[in-house]
């Protein structure tokens, strides 16, 4: 029968691995033979379970040799290839998707003559390039070894955009390994490349910014601004209010959690003009500070009242009030300093005149009354001494010349 070529086994090695002997039966045991052979008739099944076939049954005369693989009774035993046990096994050739099945059969090796190979029906499949599903499919011994695959978990518009990149998986027992050194989208960065990977950069990135002391943010009138970024960089800081000098407008414009503590005055009494013009109010806040909330009242003519009428910051300036007024003649005069009339309408002396005395001898005066003044407040001087008082002084030689009875006048 035709075998395929080769695994071989060596029939001496098979021999000592199994540790048979090559005894075979003497010739008393066979026959009355002496030259080594005998004669013997085999059964068909004698120690073989097919029958045997015409060419398998030897002459009577069995010449004994060593039993080899070659479906003969070589040691003239009764039992064909009986040192080879593993005989019909199965048996396979190959490795990976290359493996062919088959069964242990006796085949002729050219070098050491006859052994047991694996005999199967058809050719092993040829190799095949290898791929991931756990098989040796290029038979070398070696399943999916060397097989990599692109891979990207993004989506599948952002692949290869901007940033974005695919990374690798390693073929590993049949299966993929995870995704490894891929670039995916994440949020726009302010560094001039595309981030997320939509073909643009930059787009819409703003921050908050604030540039004046930390802890004035958000308090009074200070808030923050915002930041834009263009080509990688931050513009400056826009739309943010920082601390300014204090002003009265009800705002902490310096951020210091006070607002207008600056003008102690706000809210205190104030007042306004002088004289009759002056009014009060209280201190309010304007653009430039503070001021008084009332205006000054109006002016009017100035009157005699001690009281600055007309709000030139003067009283009664119209009016002498300081040289001293006379009223009466004579002794009967007296002077003060002039006062406002009632109605304020000018001034009056706040005296009145002293009481006259009967001068002159005519009127029934005294002498003594000859003094140079004018006693009885008429404007005129010692006028009643019948011309006998000179220069202040009574001339008695004179009155008794002139008055009858009065020492020789006429």
């Amino acid at each position: 029968r035709s075998q395929r070529p080769p695994i071989v086994v060596s029939i001496l090695s098979l021999f000592v691995a199994i540790g048979c002997s090559l005894d075979v039966p003497t010739p008393v045991e066979f026959g009355d033979r002496t030259d080594g052979s005998y004669d013997m008739d085999l059964p068909a099944d004698h120690g073989h379970t097919d029958a045997l076939s015409d060419s398998q049954v030897r002459p009577r005369r069995c010449e004994v040799s060593p039993e080899v693989c070659n479906d003969l009774d070589d040691d003239c035993d009764g039992i064909i290839d009986e040192d080879f046990p593993s005989l019909g096994d199965p048996c396979s050739l190959g490795v990976g998707a290359c493996e062919a099945q088959g069964q242990l059969s006796c085949a002729a090796d050219v070098d050491t003559g006859l052994a047991v190979v694996c005999a199967y029906g058809s050719a092993p499949p040829e190799p095949q390039v290898e791929v991931c599903d756990g098989v040796d499919n290029d038979c070398d011994g070696v399943p999916d070894e060397e097989i990599q695959r692109d891979c990207y978990e993004g989506p599948a518009s952002t692949a290869s955009v901007g940033r974005c990149r695919s990374g690798v998986q390693t073929c590993d027992d049949g299966g993929w390994t995870p995704c490894t050194r891929q670039i995916l989208p994440r949020a726009e960065r302010c560094n001039g490349r595309d981030d997320d990977c939509d073909g643009t950069t930059d787009e819409g990135i703003v921050r908050a910014c604030y540039d004046g002391p930390e802890a004035s943010l958000d308090v009074g009138l200070c808030r923050g601004g915002e930041q834009t970024c263009v080509a990688g960089d931050w513009t400056e800081c826009l739309n943010a209010t920082l601390p300014t000098e204090e002003r009265c407008n009800a705002e902490d414009d310096d951020c210091d959690g006070h607002a207008d503590e600056s003008f102690a005055e706000l809210n205190e009494a104030c007042s306004v003009g002088v004289g009759q013009c002056q009014n009060t109010g209280v201190f309010v806040c304007t653009d430039d500070g503070t001021t008084c909330n009332v205006a000054p009242l109006q002016p009017r003519q100035e009157l005699c009242d001690q009281l600055d009428d007309d709000c030139d910051g003067q009283v009664d300036e119209a009016f002498d009030l300081v040289t001293r007024c006379i009223v009466g003649i004579g002794e009967c005069a007296r002077s003060a300093v002039p006062v406002c009339r009632d109605n304020g309408q000018g001034t009056r002396c706040p005296v009145s005149p002293g009481a006259p005395v009967l001068e002159g001898l005519e009127d029934g005066g005294l002498p003594d009354t000859c003094d140079g003044y004018d006693n009885d407040c008429d404007g005129r001087v010692d006028e009643q001494h019948y011309g006998c008082c000179i220069n202040g002084a009574f001339d008695a030689e004179c009155f008794a010349g002139r008055i009858p009875g009065a020492g020789g006048g006429p």
